[in-house]
């Protein structure tokens, strides 16, 4: 099942510690999964380690938070607690000893709730590396790194990823899952839509809203895979880069679109060369015309005139 929705949080954590996942999602992925050994470093009040040590699982649970340990009500030699873990700085595999099959976090995001600091659930102060206090450009940046360490310490053929959600502010949408996904190599594995119940927000009123409010969160998975982690990097600069670019085959449709679907190619050199895709290139207008001869949608309607029709 890809849609999950549980009303109750179950036996399993602390209600009062705000922002924790209900234990009935940690425990539909162990039975579905059924991993052997299982890592959340941002592990909040312990509910995952309470749910893996009912299904038997070997699981370690790793928090910003120095006090952390004294939160989990799990016990027993099949369940560790660290607290002071920074996913930052400190590397999960150094801190557990061993990789595991199954390793997934769930952030705060979006400055919904402050995790350190005053008003938060620990510290006096806010804590410099706490993902709750970033804004989005830092967090997705702080959010990456946090991704590979996991990845880093997922055995090859196992699960890594998060439970995240969107955020709307002020008129603007932000899918951090998408922008996650973006930034993260080719190993994606599958998305899972979880049901929010019971929060803060749900409970409010404000006013007229043209579209729903964001009422579910994501579990984003992916498979740890055998390449080294600077050559899924490398995969990543390119996407990404490509993306931002464009590939030519846009470029001249678009550049033809604009142009009102018909232009010659005087027209389509002064309109594509102010864009990143020919800047700085020597050989960029003879890129055009192989675009133009190479797909169908481009059409000749005489010489040197060209024409966008329906591929």
């Amino acid at each position: 099942m890809s849609i999950y929705s549980f009303p109750d949080r179950g036996p399993w954590g602390r209600n009062a510690y705000r922002g924790n996942a209900s234990g009935h999602l940690y425990k539909s992925l162990f039975d579905q999964l059924k991993p052997a050994s299982f890592i959340d470093p941002m592990a909040g009040s312990g509910t995952s380690l309470e749910v893996a040590q009912t299904c038997g699982i070997q699981a370690w649970g790793l928090d910003l938070n120095p006090d952390f340990p004294q939160l989990v009500r799990a016990a027993g030699d099949r369940v560790h607690a660290v607290g002071g873990f920074n996913a930052l700085r400190d590397r999960i595999v150094d801190v557990v000893g061993q990789r595991a099959e199954l390793v997934v976090s769930h952030p705060p995001y979006g400055k919904l709730l402050p995790y350190s600091g005053q008003g938060g659930m620990w510290g006096a102060q806010a804590h410099p590396d706490d993902l709750s206090h970033m804004d989005d450009d830092a967090f997705m940046e702080a959010l990456q790194h946090v991704m590979l360490n996991q990845r880093d310490a997922t055995t090859p053929g196992g699960l890594y990823g998060c439970v995240i959600g969107d955020w709307r502010r002020a008129g603007q949408y932000t899918s951090y899952q998408a922008e996650l996904i973006a930034r993260m190599p080719r190993e994606l594995a599958g998305v899972l839509i979880k049901g929010q119940h019971n929060t803060t927000s749900g409970r409010q009123s404000y006013g007229r809203m043209r579209l729903p409010m964001i009422t579910h969160e994501y579990v984003v998975l992916f498979e740890r895979r055998e390449e080294s982690v600077y050559l899924v990097l490398a995969d990543v600069v390119t996407r990404q880069a490509a993306a931002t670019r464009g590939t030519w085959r846009n470029v001249v449709r678009l550049a033809l679109q604009t142009l009102g679907g018909r232009a010659d190619l005087s027209a389509l050199y002064a309109y594509v060369g102010d864009h990143p895709r020919a800047s700085g290139k020597t050989h960029w207008k003879e890129k055009v015309r192989q675009t133009l001869q190479l797909y169908p949608e481009f059409q000749a309607a005489d010489r040197g005139v060209w024409t966008l029709h329906a591929a």
